[in-house]
């Protein structure tokens, strides 16, 4: 299985693609009123899906690995931080997918699309301040065995570890990339 994105369509040209954990189920709410369609698509059909209009919802990296992994733990709790994370570490995950930007980057090249800040969504259309939003209306419980999600992560051998900041710092560097001129002269 791979990361699913979810694509949201409006009458007013909006075209919204953001990873799962990027706002996806808040999104839902959005502007239904002047939505054309929702729906969810695999990594892999990415570029059918992006143009030089969409605009791409992002999270910082660890912040979408470390969300991503809370969900994985909590929607299958039978299994340990390190079946979670070596599945998301080999894209099985649909939370987190360590190569996304990395995949992005040449689509972004090529058709110059927006990016869009996870915490800045709620300005993205007038509707949008009448949406009510909670620090954790979305959030997801982990398994009872593990404390946080800091904890769980530390029961990881050094070599996951290792791997892990490798990605993350990989897939950041793509990211900056793509998202650095949009912010150009701004404080991010």
């Amino acid at each position: 299985m791979k990361i699913r994105l979810k694509r949201c369509i409006y009458k007013n040209g909006l075209d919204i693609i953001a990873p799962l954990k990027c706002g996806t189920r808040w999104l839902e709410g959005l502007d239904v009123k002047n939505r054309i369609d929702t729906f969810g698509f695999d990594i892999t059909d990415l570029e059918k899906h992006i143009h030089s209009g969409t605009t791409f919802i992002y999270r910082p990296i660890m912040e979408h690995f470390l969300s991503g992994t809370v969900t994985d733990l909590s929607f299958k709790p039978q299994l340990d931080v390190i079946d979670i994370v070596t599945n998301m570490i080999e894209g099985g995950s649909v939370h987190w997918y360590p190569y996304l930007y990395k995949k992005l980057y040449p689509l972004h090249k090529k058709l110059g699309f927006s990016f869009y800040k996870l915490r800045d969504l709620s300005q993205l259309t007038p509707t949008d301040s009448k949406l009510q939003w909670s620090p954790t209306q979305y959030e997801f419980k982990l398994p009872t065995k593990y404390n946080s999600i800091e904890t769980a992560l530390s029961t990881l051998p050094h070599e996951h570890s290792i791997q892990l900041e490798k990605l993350i710092s990989e897939e950041e560097k793509w990211l900056k990339l793509m998202i650095e001129p949009h912010y150009n002269g701004k404080n991010w």
